[in-house]
């Protein structure tokens, strides 16, 4: 999936046209996305912290604790 496509998906105002598999593809694009941002962020903190910080993101991807965290990272794109 593009960014383009997870972009169309995620700001529609009507999922209903789009699958159930795009809707989840969109989802994962998103969450790669993010993390991928918070990985390039905690590169330069030490590899003891960018790796406990990536791996709690992972695990606990999709809890309100950790969006909050992804958003005041500014791991999201700007669009989300």
């Amino acid at each position: 999936m593009t960014e383009a496509e997870a972009r169309a998906i995620c700001t529609s105002g009507d999922l209903q046209k789009y699958t159930r598999e795009e809707c989840a593809e969109a989802d994962r694009w998103v969450r790669d996305y993010a993390l991928q941002r918070l990985g390039l962020y905690t590169r330069g903190h030490g590899s003891t912290v960018h790796d406990y910080l990536l791996s709690m993101a992972r695990s606990t991807y999709g809890s309100a604790e950790t969006d909050e965290f992804l958003a005041a990272m500014r791991c999201y794109p700007d669009w989300l």
